[in-house]
């Protein structure tokens, strides 16, 4: 489960290419008329560049209006007699009449972060943004226009990780099997029993890794490269039921509960990365933190090689457990 460092930035710009191939198909082809709702969202908004024009004059652009949920063909979408515009700038929401509630950037982002995952693309979402915000410039190849301000306008709406892999259930004591044996070759057998239940027959059954089936996509942008994440996604999924089910000696719940939470989040992870091809934005962004999850696993194992040998619970070569902790 371990992968090269040398590895993790190409690919990340890997994928970054694919993202701006994207953009550059989006933009050599925008004179286009016919609009193909079968491609994939990066590439299928054909109409975004015109989202750069505020329809309706009440002060948000059309790309806003998509933010905001209000109608770009209304200046007041609530009819309260203030213009949507005015009370996106005075963090009033323009949805409700009257005062209202405080409704700000960091709100809308909230919004979007619960819809992730159900109605909304984040792709389709932030490219429309994007694109409405400096299309214009890049189209016209005047990236010398470009401020500063007009990145972070597009960035305040962008979701971090954090946000869009959500909270996770947590696992506690209560939710495993244990046992009263806790002495050194108790803890041992259980650390042994562990790694053969849990890597040597379970993991043991994978052939192919996440990153690298995302990998394989960004170069030859077919779906079918991202489906055995799935089968990665059932492992991880099995590896938790096992661990729940296997006697954890008394005052060791700790590592079988850092292990189960890890694998929820790789898992949680590799939801976004198998939906690659629908939404590659959010793919991109949980991309990195699903790399460096494998260095936290990694670190959590090693720090707890240290706790097992201040009580004197050392792994010979030959032990199984000793893999746990190289």
């Amino acid at each position: 489960m371990k992968y090269l460092t040398a590895l993790k930035f190409r690919f990340v710009l890997l994928f970054l290419i694919l993202m701006v191939g994207a953009w550059f198909l989006f933009f050599r082809n925008q004179g286009d008329s016919a609009y193909d709702n079968s491609r994939q969202p990066a590439l299928a908004l054909r109409d975004v560049l015109n989202n750069d024009k505020d329809s309706d004059s009440d002060g948000l652009k059309d790309w806003e209006e998509t933010l905001w949920k209000t109608d770009p063909n209304n200046p007041d979408s609530d009819g309260d007699g203030m213009s949507d515009g005015e009370e996106v700038r005075n963090n009033r929401d323009p949805l409700i009449p009257g005062a209202g509630d405080v409704k700000t950037v960091e709100v809308v982002k909230s919004d979007l972060r619960e819809s992730l995952g159900k109605s909304v693309n984040l792709t389709e979402v932030f490219t429309s943004a994007f694109a409405g915000s400096l299309g214009p410039q890049i189209s016209t190849g005047d990236l010398k226009s470009i401020s500063p301000d007009d990145l972070k306008n597009i960035k305040d709406y962008l979701p971090n990780p954090e946000n869009i892999l959500g909270n996770l259930p947590k696992v506690a004591a209560r939710d495993l099997k244990t046992s009263s044996a806790n002495d050194s070759a108790s803890v041992k057998k259980y650390f042994n029993d562990f790694y053969e239940q849990v890597y040597d027959n379970v993991f043991h059954k994978l052939t192919v890794s996440d990153i690298g089936q995302l990998l394989n996509f960004s170069k030859s942008g077919n779906p079918n490269d991202l489906a055995p994440i799935e089968d990665i996604m059932a492992v991880f999924e099995e590896s938790i039921a096992v661990i729940k089910s296997l006697p954890v000696p008394e005052g060791y719940e700790e590592f079988p509960i850092g292990e189960i939470d890890f694998f929820m989040q790789m898992k949680r992870a590799d939801e976004f990365l198998r939906n690659a091809n629908k939404d590659p934005l959010a793919a991109l962004i949980v991309l990195q933190p699903r790399i460096l999850m494998e260095e936290k696993l990694n670190k959590f194992h090693n720090d707890f090689k240290a706790k097992l040998f201040q009580e004197g619970i050392i792994f010979e070569a030959s032990d199984k457990g000793s893999k746990l902790f190289r």
